[in-house]
């Protein structure tokens, strides 16, 4: 076989152009689609313009872009960073795949090819041995472990595609019971239902999709119909977006969202001058960018502010700097600049309220109630390409996901049981009895008195996060008219001249390309979303006419009479109480979001979009999120039959001829003390009661747990210090070191004042406590063997072969 032609160092045999055809999108309809060895530079040119700052108003997305050629192995990197993986580093999940002699760079190639094998036919199912077919026999021993993650974790082989569904997988016995048939219960029951596992989901409205409802609307006669979106309704940027492939599985074309003519209207009707728009959004973006500037410079110190605070107290500043330049005018009478001022700053802070309820619309809150510091923790993992519709509606890729599911209906979960024997689901249909159980209630019914009870309840720091963590709404008013009126437009806004109703009516969508009739839907945000909750549907529909016909009527249009009218309520329903998360003033941020997500030992997990801190607040961030429990589920269930998911690179034998035995026992024993720590401060996992376990407490980047009361270390705890997590935006795996101290030092480390930089320098300085990265010695080490006897987790006792409870088994 010839290489020659392979790039230096590439693990790919690259002498078959076969496998160059890959396209980011999986989708022929896509506008973002690579053949033969060309892609799109398709960067943002919108700058800061991202999905937290709502829909994006910019050159369109379907317009030609410039191309380039690039190499095959720059196409696989592209598609494992759309996918969100790091395309030079192995994540948390493939921790341990490699031995310390292989190459990590060598491996992460192999991965990005597998994936983008599967990735250019996802219609297929790519088995193990196909995805070896194109590595060079040097290589190939790094296949299994990458194909194995990539397969668990959801990055390939996932989906509806009839080939998928019927991979060749063992039928399990262990049993599942979703709660919930959103996107991400739905996602999670076909992963698992297509890996052979027995799952059934119970759902307490009497339709699939939660928050995603698609409404068939149609004339009195029935002889106009059409199919509207309620909820969810926008894919935000189809590259590496898991909707955009199964929706490429169904066969289902995508209309790409026109954001290059989206016009604003005034109050009387007449169109923002395109100029001055542009002005005010560039105004608009520097009052963002000002505003991250600010909390950088606080730190943790602006956790209490809102963004709403800190966009007020810029805007008035540049209030004052307009006020100045204008007075610094000549020939003007004083009352006429006086004049001037006044309008020229009210014009700009009415045409600032429209992006401002453009803000609250893509959060589901009130500015005043979201973070400063982490209100757009999202934005660096945002997908790129077109933001699309969905023709016929999001039900289409629902019913897909659904088909072949037993779904239980009106089966609201009112009681959920755990022990390490299994789970209790107590429903309106019956109680379920299952060794697991995925909980993907929405976070706006979780904060409710009258939540599914958890026995035993939650732990602190989730109920912590679900209180912290806000959750707002978004409503629509849908209306079907005899005909279109409005021209080509796939969106158009209205100005609002009521400072608190910014958010009544600023954006309206247009279904009528997408929908089969000439459908317009209203977009309420903010304040003016919470206050329609209590609206009459008469009134809110007759604001709507009145508006619609003062914008279109000047320009010589006639707007008849809706034929079906619909307006949501989301926060007064039982089932989400709300329309999606955000980060409210107080939260944590992402550390709120991964609390949500951690599970309850390995009986109970959790799913949806407020457990994402990368893609909250979306319908693909609620699906990813059902593949990733798929994965924990399926290890756990692993796990308790012994068996290893991960295949070993060099077993134990291996190991033990190319070492010595004395540097083996002291690897085994380093490998058991780090088990004993990670069960003593991980939160999902639990004592030999069954119940959570965890640290005692935690304050930044310390948690600490508590020496057994009633011996002689009951005046001591044992520290852990995340280092990774000093780093502003730390991608990496967690960098922990350990340490023993006195209750008393604790309670004046958790006192100090001005972050977790001045604790470390306090731990070291003032209490003398030396941080070093060796194993936990005498006193400490007894410390730890104390709180793992007192707790009953894996590991205590004395049947080991080393001393001091650190010996390992000699088994495999």
């Amino acid at each position: 076989m010839d290489t020659s032609t392979a790039p230096e160092g590439s693990p790919v045999d690259v002498s078959d152009d076969a496998h160059r055809h890959l396209a980011l999108s999986s989708s022929d309809a896509f506008t973002t689609v690579w053949p033969e060895a060309v892609i799109t530079d398709d960067e943002d040119d919108e700058g800061r313009a991202h999905r937290k700052r709502g829909p994006k108003r910019g050159r369109a997305d379907g317009q030609p872009k410039r191309q380039r050629e690039v190499p095959d192995t720059v196409l696989e990197e592209e598609v494992a960073h759309a996918v969100g993986l790091d395309v030079y580093g192995m994540s948390e999940h493939e921790a341990g795949l490699l031995a310390d002699d292989l190459d990590e760079e060598v491996y992460c190639q192999v991965r990005n090819h597998i994936l983008a094998r599967w990735r250019a036919d996802v219609s297929a199912f790519l088995s193990e041995e196909e995805a070896a077919a194109k590595i060079l026999p040097k290589h190939r021993h790094l296949v299994s472990a990458a194909w194995r993650f990539l397969d668990l974790h959801g990055h390939i082989n996932w989906g509806v595609a009839p080939a998928v569904m019927a991979r060749p997988s063992p039928q399990r016995q262990e049993t599942v019971v979703v709660i919930g048939a959103g996107l991400a219960g739905l996602s999670a029951a076909r992963q698992l239902a297509n890996h052979g596992y027995k799952v059934l989901v119970v759902e307490g409205s009497s339709r699939p999709g939660g928050r995603v409802f698609t409404q068939r609307m149609q004339s009195a006669d029935g002889s106009i119909a059409a199919a509207a979106d309620l909820g969810g309704s926008i894919i935000t940027g189809i590259d590496g977006n898991p909707l955009a492939v199964i929706a490429r599985q169904l066969d289902i074309p995508l209309h790409d969202i026109n954001s290059s003519d989206v016009p604003l209207y005034l109050r009387d009707g007449s169109q923002l001058d395109a100029g001055l728009d542009l002005q005010v959004e560039a105004w608009f973006n520097q009052l963002l960018d000002r505003s991250a500037a600010l909390r950088d410079s606080l730190g943790r110190g602006g956790d209490a502010i809102s963004l709403q605070s800190s966009l007020d107290g810029l805007w008035s500043r540049r209030e004052a700097r307009v006020r100045r330049h204008e007075q610094q005018q000549h020939g003007l009478p004083q009352q006429q600049q006086q004049q001037q001022q006044q309008q020229q700053v009210a014009d700009d802070a009415e045409q600032l309220r429209w992006h401002l309820a453009n803000i609250e619309f893509a959060n589901a809150t009130r500015l005043r109630r979201l973070s400063m510091r982490h209100w757009d923790l999202d934005d660096e993992y945002e997908h790129g390409g077109s933001h699309v519709f969905l023709p016929g509606g999001n039900l289409r890729l629902l019913e897909g996901l659904a088909q072949g599911l037993p779904i239980f209906y009106n089966s609201t979960a009112r009681l959920l049981q755990y022990s390490a024997a299994g789970v209790q689901v107590h429903t309106d249909a019956g109680v379920f009895s299952a060794d697991a159980a995925l909980v993907t209630i929405p976070l706006g019914v979780l904060k409710r008195p009258d939540a599914m009870v958890f026995q035993p309840q939650l732990p602190p720091r989730k109920r912590a996060a679900i209180r912290r963590l806000g959750f707002g709404c978004l409503n629509k008013v849908m209306l079907l008219f005899p005909h279109c009126f409005w021209g080509d437009k796939d969106m158009f806004g209205h100005v609002s001249s009521e400072p608190r109703q910014r958010g009544r009516y600023y954006l309206f969508y247009t279904y009528d390309s997408i929908s089969g009739g000439a459908v317009l839907a209203a977009l309420v945000a903010g304040d003016a979303a919470v206050e329609f909750e209590a609206k009459p549907e008469a009134v809110a529909v007759g604001e709507v006419m009145a508006l619609l016909r003062g914008i279109f009527g000047p320009q010589g249009l006639v707007v008849p009479e809706p034929l079906q009218a619909v307006c949501t309520r989301w926060a007064s329903d039982p089932m989400c109480y709300g329309s999606y998360s955000s980060v409210a003033v107080g939260s944590s941020g992402a550390a709120d979001y991964d609390a949500l997500a951690q599970p309850l030992g390995d009986r109970v997990f959790f799913a949806g979009e407020a457990t994402t801190s990368r893609y909250p607040a979306t319908m693909h961030g609620a699906f990813a999120t059902g593949l990733r429990e798929a994965a924990a589920i399926m290890a756990a269930f692993a796990a308790q039959r012994g068996e290893e998911l991960r295949p070993a690179l060099m077993t134990g034998k291996e190991m033990r001829e190319a070492a010595d035995p004395g540097s083996v026992a002291a690897g085994q024993q380093l490998v058991q003390l780090a088990s004993l720590l990670q069960q003593v401060f991980d939160s999902s996992a639990v004592d030999g009661q069954g119940l959570p376990a965890g640290a005692d407490e935690e304050f930044g980047v310390f948690a600490a747990a508590y020496g057994p009361p009633g011996t002689e270390f009951e005046d001591q705890a044992l520290l852990a210090i995340n280092l990774a997590a000093l780093r502003s935006t730390a991608k990496h795996a967690p960098v922990v070191i350990y340490t023993s101290i006195s209750r008393t030092q604790l309670e004046l480390l958790r006192d100090v004042p001005g972050g977790d930089e001045r604790r470390l320098g306090m731990l070291a300085g003032e209490l003398g406590v030396k941080l070093v990265g060796r194993p936990l010695q005498g006193d400490s080490l007894r410390l730890l063997e104390a709180i793992v006897q007192h707790r009953g987790l894996a590991g205590s006792g004395d049947d080991g072969d080393g001393e001091d409870g650190t010996g390992s088994s000699d088994e495999e």
